[in-house]
């Protein structure tokens, strides 16, 4: 949850945005990933010990995608 909290925030910043995409793919391959946001997915539909914890974890996901999508570049 912390990095998941910690990413978010540094897509705010200049070249934030940039960087975490980055370190996204890079974690992908070093742990071997299918794709780019596979923990992400995992981590948003895994059940965790309480409900509590498994909303937590969800919301904050949840918190770094919005973060990725509303930092990105323009279309």
């Amino acid at each position: 949850v912390l990095c998941y909290e910690i990413l978010a925030g540094i897509c705010l910043i200049n070249d934030g945005h940039e960087k975490v995409l980055h370190a996204i793919t890079e974690s992908r391959k070093i742990l071997g990933e299918r794709t780019r946001f596979q923990r992400l997915i995992d981590d948003i539909y895994q059940n965790y010990v309480n409900e509590r914890e498994t909303e937590r974890v969800r919301t904050t996901a949840m918190s770094l995608v919005n973060a990725l999508l509303s930092s990105g570049p323009a279309e």
